[in-house]
Order: structure tokens, then sequence, then C-alpha cells
């Protein structure tokens, strides 16, 4: 049901997190070590995210999109 009211370019999102909360799930819980490449990795999945998130915020704060 929750997939049917969100936007496709959220779902896709939410799939790329998939491999940053595995990862983080395996460092907090199983005390996994994390290497330098799979952080790279990581700020690389998040970073579309962060960005459609503050052109969103930007439209907001020119009144572009109703928040």
């Amino acid at each position: 049901m929750g997939l049917r009211l969100t936007t496709a370019a959220t779902a896709s999102l939410l799939g790329n997190f998939e491999i940053v909360a595995t990862a983080l799930v395996a460092l907090l819980a199983f005390k996994e070590g994390i290497s330098p490449r799979l952080w790279g990795g990581i700020l690389l999945v998040r970073s579309p995210a962060l960005c459609c998130r503050w052109r969103m915020c930007q439209a907001c704060v020119f009144r572009t999109v109703r928040c």
C-alpha cells in the first residue's frame, strides 16, 4: 500500500538507501568493520537523496512547492 502512495523518485531513493541501512545495522548490531571504500559508497548513495532534499527545501523557500 505504501508504494502506491509515493512517487517513483521517492521509491527509487528508498530502494537505494537499503545498502546504507544494511551497512549501519552491520556496524551497530554486529560490530562489523566498514572500510573506507564502503564509506565512500555510502556517501555516493546518500548524495542524490541529500541533493533532492536540498532542492525541495529551496523550492519551499521560493514557494514553488507546497510543503
